[in-house]
């Protein structure tokens, strides 16, 4: 992937401060999805075409390999938060929130069941036609940029430290993820899938919860410096 970057730092009030960043950038398609040795078969059982259902059913041409028409993949990431010194609460206290969103676009994906090619490719790369009106010559069954993958999450942290005192200098953190959106487009106009919900039984989004600083001692005792994790 080569990136472009575009980040903002910002500080409006002493107890808060904005971060940011939006970036792109692409993926050339592996050198097996574009050089594959194309093969001919036929397919195991016969199929009508859904736009000449007159002609009855046969057995169809497919040519599988690579597609030396493949683009870049394309990827878009934004991201967003805030962190707020909660000193006049308590000295040590800061909560921070968080926001990103990733799509990779033209994701290189492959469709080489004749249904599948019949129901959402009807007149696209997939199939070859002299003319519109004329039977099939041939189904290509080669990976095309049809795919998306959408993610959409939010971060929350709570940080409480606890400097230059007796026993060293403390820091607890506590961080939980919530996955919001989790889509997979398969390209076939049906749009994205939020699959965010999968595995939970309560129905809501994914989150997740864990400490967010593996330090949480570090100091001299007795004369010894170090750290406890």
């Amino acid at each position: 992937m080569l990136p472009i970057q575009i980040r903002f730092p910002g500080q409006p009030f002493h107890w808060l401060k904005l971060r940011g960043s939006s970036s792109q950038s692409f993926k050339a398609p592996d050198l097996g999805f574009l050089n594959s040795t194309r093969t001919i078969s036929y397919t195991p059982a016969a199929y009508a075409d859904p736009l000449r259902p007159q002609d009855g059913a046969r057995q169809l041409k497919i040519i599988t390999g690579g597609n030396p028409a493949l683009q870049p993949e394309k990827g878009k990431v934004w991201y967003g938060g805030a962190v707020f010194d909660l000193a006049k609460i308590t000295r040590g206290l800061s909560f921070s929130a968080d926001w990103f969103n990733f799509k990779l676009t033209g994701r290189s994906w492959t469709y080489n069941t004749p249904a599948y090619l019949f129901a959402y490719f009807p007149t696209g790369s997939s199939r070859q036609f002299a003319r519109r009106a004329r039977p099939i010559s041939y189904l290509e069954a080669t990976p095309n940029n049809v795919a998306a993958y959408i993610t959409g999450a939010s971060i929350s942290s709570w940080i409480y430290r606890l400097h230059q005192t007796r026993w060293g200098d403390f820091t607890f953190g506590v961080q939980t993820t919530r996955i919001d959106y989790y889509g997979f487009d398969a390209g076939v106009g049906a749009g994205p899938v939020n699959n965010a919900d999968a595995g939970t039984s309560r129905g809501g989004r994914q989150c997740a919860g864990r400490l967010e600083k593996p330090e949480i001692w570090s100091g001299r005792l007795g004369g010894l410096q170090g750290s406890l994790f």
